[in-house]
């Protein structure tokens, strides 16, 4: 099995201690050297890593910090061990592809992207069968669920950026004429039905945002 960490509490204590070196970057980042914060908090993390090989959230805060320094390579490493399937590819992909995209890694964010819209059509698909199964099977008040399902997987602000960014990803490559056409005639009706969609109709809420919440520091003891 996993080799079990020695110390316990410590991996916690190291999360914690990254995380708190990335606010300071943040915080920091009109200031001369305040790289140097996210070094330190790749080193912490590195070593709560090695002590507990599982540690889901150390994983993610070091795809965050790998992405932050601009280190693609590095951050799909670690991105890679998550073992990131089915819903977590709707909710935790934000981690790695505004990085992707601003390091100019276009085939492993086309990956990324496609993984996302491969997904939604999966949903679709299996969506439509299971409302078509509960009408036929008279399980009408399961309906609204599936609906509603359907509904916010239509307003994915991941799914539309997903989309988007493959598609300019094959542009990108293309060489020819006829491969710019295939790029743009393949996903085309759906970004144009996209574009007319108001800026609200577009939800984040599928995105796990609180994934590092466990990593927020205490509040101050204060005696009274």
């Amino acid at each position: 099995g996993e080799r079990q960490p020695s110390h316990p509490g410590a991996v916690e204590l190291l999360a914690l201690a990254s995380a708190e070196l990335l606010d300071l970057d943040r915080a920091c980042s009109q200031q001369s050297g305040a790289g140097a914060h996210l070094v330190n908090a790749i080193v912490l993390a590195e070593l709560g890593l090695e002590a507990d090989k599982s540690a889901f959230q150390l994983k993610v805060l070091l795809a965050i910090l790998y992405g932050a320094l601009g280190v693609s390579g590095m951050m799909l490493h670690v991105w890679n061990t998550l073992d990131i399937k089915n819903i977590q590819r709707e909710s935790l992909s934000f981690v790695v592809l505004d990085s992707l995209r601003s390091s100019g890694s276009f085939d492993a964010l086309r990956d990324a992207c496609r993984q996302v819209v491969n997904f939604h059509e999966d949903i679709e698909k299996d969506g439509g069968d299971a409302l078509s199964l509960a009408f036929r099977n008279g399980v009408l008040h399961r309906v609204p669920e599936y609906l509603q399902t359907l509904e916010s997987m239509n307003r994915s602000a991941i799914w539309a950026v997903s989309v988007v960014e493959e598609t300019v990803c094959d542009l990108a490559q293309a060489q020819t004429l006829e491969a710019i056409n295939e790029a743009l005639g393949r996903q085309s009706f759906i970004i144009r039905d996209m574009v007319g969609r108001p800026v609200e109709h577009w939800q984040l809420r599928n995105t796990d945002r609180s994934v590092l919440s466990g990593l927020n520091p205490l509040p101050l003891c204060t005696p009274r």
